[in-house]
């Protein structure tokens, strides 16, 4: 199973990537089913994994400097601290 491979959605390196598997799928009806382009898939699966793996770095980096700034202002009395409902 794969995620959307909507073309805004991915890099430019995955995009040639899913455009040549999804053309190899097109072109052979029948051999896909017997594994024609399995290795394009993996390259396909290889590439959206690093995708993903990035984006959670990037995600995990801002979410620490956005926590880091609002300690900051909570230690300075600026905002109010997390209150669970």
């Amino acid at each position: 199973m794969h995620p959307d491979l909507s073309a805004h959605l991915h890099t430019d390196e995955c995009n040639t990537l899913i455009k040549v598997f999804t053309s190899c799928q097109e072109q052979h009806g029948f051999l896909r089913f017997l594994g024609y382009c399995d290795p394009l898939f993996t390259d396909v699966q290889k590439c959206l994994r690093r995708e993903r793996i990035n984006r959670r770095k990037e995600d995990r980096e801002s979410n620490r400097q956005r926590m880091k700034a609002l300690r900051e202002r909570q230690a300075k009395g600026l905002a109010e601290p997390y209150k669970e409902v």
